[in-house]
C-alpha cells in the first residue's frame, strides 16, 4: 500500500500582504541590530579610551613617584678629625635636601674617588618632600709619602 502524504505549502496559502508585512519587519529587525551593535561598539570605544587615559595618567604619577631629587650640601667641616703623615679623616655634616614629590628614607651615603672616601654614619633617615636630612659624615683619605700634597675640587653652591 502506497501511502500518500499530504504536503501543506504554506507560502501558497499566505496572502502577498502578508508577506510584504514579514519582509518590512524582518528588515526593521535587521537595522535595529545594525544600530545596537554600533552603539555598543561607540560605547566600548569611550570606554576603552577613558581606561587607557587613566592608565596613562596612573603610570605617569608612579613615574613622578618613584623619582627621587635629592640635592646634598655640605653643613660643616670642623667637627673634629685626625690626621697621621699618610692618612687623614674629617669628620662632619652633610645636609641633603629631599626635593622630589615623595618622602625618601636615606639610610647612608657613601663616595669615592680615588684615595679619597666619604661616608656617612648614624641611623637611617626619613626626608620628607621639601624636606632636609643632616648626616654625619667622614672623609677619609690616604696618600704616598712623597705627596706634597692633595688637591681636590669640591664645589660647594
Amino acid at each position: 500500500m502506497a501511502a500518500e502524504h499530504d504536503v501543506i505549502d504554506l507560502d501558497a496559502a499566505a496572502a502577498p500582504a502578508a508577506r510584504d508585512g514579514l519582509a518590512f519587519a524582518r528588515g526593521f529587525a535587521r537595522r535595529r541590530t545594525a544600530l545596537r551593535f554600533a552603539a555598543v561598539f561607540a560605547a566600548g570605544l569611550m570606554l576603552g579610551g577613558t581606561g587607557v587615559s587613566v592608565l596613562r595618567d596612573r603610570q605617569e604619577q608612579q613615574e613622578r613617584d618613584a623619582a627621587v631629587y635629592l640635592v646634598a650640601t655640605t653643613e660643616t667641616a670642623n667637627m673634629g678629625g685626625s690626621g697621621t703623615e699618610r692618612q687623614v679623616s674629617l669628620q662632619g655634616r652633610l645636609a641633603v635636601l629631599n626635593v622630589g614629590q615623595a618622602p625618601v628614607t636615606i639610610r647612608g651615603v657613601r663616595a669615592e674617588r680615588g684615595d679619597v672616601t666619604v661616608s656617612s654614619f648614624g641611623q637611617p633617615q626619613v626626608a620628607q618632600p621639601a624636606g632636609t636630612v643632616r648626616l654625619l659624615v667622614q672623609l677619609d683619605s690616604a696618600w704616598a709619602a712623597d705627596a706634597q700634597g692633595m688637591c681636590m675640587p669640591l664645589p660647594v653652591t
